[in-house]
């Protein structure tokens, strides 16, 4: 085995995650509650305790954090947002939709039925 190769074998894995990501990542991961705190805090800036045009802008903010919140949490974690791409947005599931009690077969294979 090359000394190259041992190297990375011995390196323990929480180690080599670190570094991987120390490479690609060119700022802090956001915590998992940043959607919550920033409506908490917008809601706090339309308080009257602030001036006028900071509570008008925090209210514009909040009621934009309330319409597209599926756009804010779904499309910082790398899902597709846009309209265009939604294919089955509003569809209608019925209950023998979701069955899975069916079993699949291959062509090759004698067809089975579940127990």
């Amino acid at each position: 085995m090359s000394v190259f190769r041992m190297r990375f074998t011995q390196r323990p894995i929480g180690l080599a995650t670190r570094l991987y990501s120390r490479q690609y990542s060119t700022s802090q991961a956001l915590p998992s509650r940043w959607f919550t705190d920033l409506q908490a805090q917008l809601k706090v800036l339309t308080t009257n305790k602030y001036p006028k045009e900071c509570s008008e802008q925090a209210q514009k903010l909040y009621a934009f954090s309330n319409d597209n919140w599926l756009e804010l949490l779904a499309g910082q974690q790398g899902f597709l947002t846009e309209k265009k791409w939604r294919g089955i947005d509003n569809h209608q599931l019925l209950w023998g939709d979701m069955d899975s009690m069916g079993m699949y077969s291959p062509p090759s294979e004698p067809t089975l039925s579940h127990i």
